[in-house]
């Protein structure tokens, strides 16, 4: 485990133009409106991102930004947006980035060459299309001057590419891995990808936002359950063994089977790993709440705990 290799195989690809750095959220949806909030760990007094079906016309969708308060504005209507992507927007320093897919989610396939665009639209809704590749995925950074993103290659293989927010491409890599790779998360210095066969991780993916040196840790044979969160700049991962359950029917087998699930720390540059609390058929839901805290679900009632690690 550790920094091996995991047949992820990088070719360091052209540098061009400008800065660097940090930021990143998900998401949550509801049938007609997406609210895109940011990760926990990385709150800077940015905008959640609201996305929801003008009501006059489907097609189109009003962007909305959502303060702390829970306060909606709205911001700008667009064409062709990809609500249903898993992290469609994100808001930073007076910028909306966003996803919009050619021909829209409905249209699309009756065009030979649709692809993924990422849109950067300013304080005075000017827009500008950033990179465009099919399945496209980004987290852009809190200071508003990095992007990364996962991309396609030619030939349907995946790229992870740095840019700026202009748009320049500050590094890209040509991935082949037997998987699929999604954006992670920020670290102070660092961004982080996770390869996954699903529907487990296989390996976390440093890159060094300074050098674009990258760093492979294999966690194929960690036994990562259904639930992890990585501690970037300590490289740390919290995860327990809970297992994969699609359906209701196997939930409620799990349940009743009484099995035990435990919760990990894992050190990916030692390969140590420690026991935080074990429980029965619960999940615990970790959460990284400082550089050196963890916090998750009381195994054994209501309510959270916190450990220091």
């Amino acid at each position: 485990m550790g920094q091996k290799g995991f047949a992820l195989n990088f070719v360091l690809v052209g540098i061009l133009v400008i800065a660097a750095i940090l930021g990143g959220v998900y998401y949550l949806r509801t049938p007609k409106s997406v609210t895109v909030p940011q990760q926990q760990a990385e709150i800077s007094g940015d905008y959640d991102v609201v996305i929801k079906e003008n009501p006059e016309n489907s097609a189109k969708s009003d962007i909305y930004l959502k303060d702390k308060s829970g306060q909606e504005t709205f911001f700008i209507t667009l064409d062709e947006v990809y609500k249903h992507h898993n992290h469609p927007a994100e808001f930073h320093q007076g910028n909306l980035y966003i996803i919009q897919r050619t021909g829209g989610e409905d249209g699309y396939q009756d065009i030979t060459d649709w692809t993924d665009q990422l849109w950067k639209y300013d304080s005075s809704k000017e827009g500008m299309n950033l990179y465009s590749s099919r399945g496209l995925d980004f987290r852009v950074s809190n200071d508003d001057k990095l992007i990364a993103i996962v991309g396609s290659g030619p030939d349907e293989t995946e790229i992870l590419v740095f840019t700026d927010t202009l748009g320049n491409v500050r590094q890209e890599f040509n991935v082949d891995v037997n998987g699929v790779i999604n954006p992670l998360i920020w670290g102070q210095n660092s961004f982080w990808f996770v390869a996954i066969v699903p529907p487990y991780p296989v390996a976390f993916i440093k890159v060094e936002t300074d050098s674009f040196e990258l760093i492979e840790f294999d966690v194929e044979d960690v036994g990562i359950g259904m639930e992890y969160i990585i501690n970037p700049d300590i490289q740390k991962l919290a995860y327990s063994d809970y297992p994969p359950l699609f359906d209701e029917d196997s939930a409620n087998e799990y349940k009743a089977s009484g099995k035990k699930v435990t919760l990990y720390i894992y050190d990916l540059e030692t390969d140590e790993k420690k026991i935080i609390n074990t429980s029965v058929t619960k999940k615990f839901n970790p959460t990284w709440i400082d550089e050196r805290t963890l916090e998750y679900d009381n195994p054994q009632g209501e309510g959270r705990m916190k450990k220091k690690i």
